[in-house]
């Protein structure tokens, strides 16, 4: 069996099922009764009715319920899958930058080992964030080290699969000044 390039990327990568790049997956509410039947655990915010991530129906990179996934895991497309689809890159290209991106969610894991999470990764940002406050030297050492993994890890994911516009200097564009 062959597979396309994006089906390749996709199945060697999870990053978006995984918990990786988000928290949650929202879907449409007419949705509702398929996901529960499939074991979801369905909640509402602010953005709508969604799902915690990481997916329990991931099976290490691959979806087990590929045929019949919510319709925000058959639409979303990356920024990376994106560039695999205009040629701006090569699949081994691109299977080079999921294979950094697993490379640094593992090294801050080594570092904590709940920070391959996107939802703990933020709050252990903003736990160390005031790190130049910490008094003792080996302990503000430790906390800078571990806010600029993160912080590095999470710019790699902005810049390559989250969709967020990037300038020409490859900044990502922000409202904040």
């Amino acid at each position: 069996m062959t597979f396309s390039p994006a089906s390749q990327l996709c199945t060697d990568c999870g990053l978006c099922c995984d918990g990786t790049l988000f928290d949650i997956a929202t879907f449409q509410p007419a949705e509702v009764d398929r996901l529960l039947a499939l074991g979801f655990t369905i909640r509402e915010d602010g953005s709508g009715v969604a799902f915690a991530l990481p997916c329990h129906l991931l099976d290490g990179a691959c979806c087990t319920i590929y045929d019949e996934r919510p319709s925000k895991c058959r639409t979303f497309r990356c920024g990376l899958l994106k560039r695999l689809d205009r040629d701006e890159v090569t699949v081994a290209e691109a299977q080079d930058v999921v294979a950094k991106a697993k490379s640094l969610r593992d090294a801050a894991a080594s570092t904590d080992a709940d920070a391959a999470s996107v939802q703990t990764r933020l709050a252990r940002r903003r736990a160390v964030a005031n790190w130049r406050d910490i008094v003792d030297p080996a302990r503000r050492m430790k906390a800078a080290a571990l806010y600029l993994q993160l912080v590095a890890f999470d710019r790699y994911l902005d810049l390559h699969f989250r969709n967020k516009p990037v300038n020409q200097f490859g900044d990502i564009e922000t409202s904040e000044r």
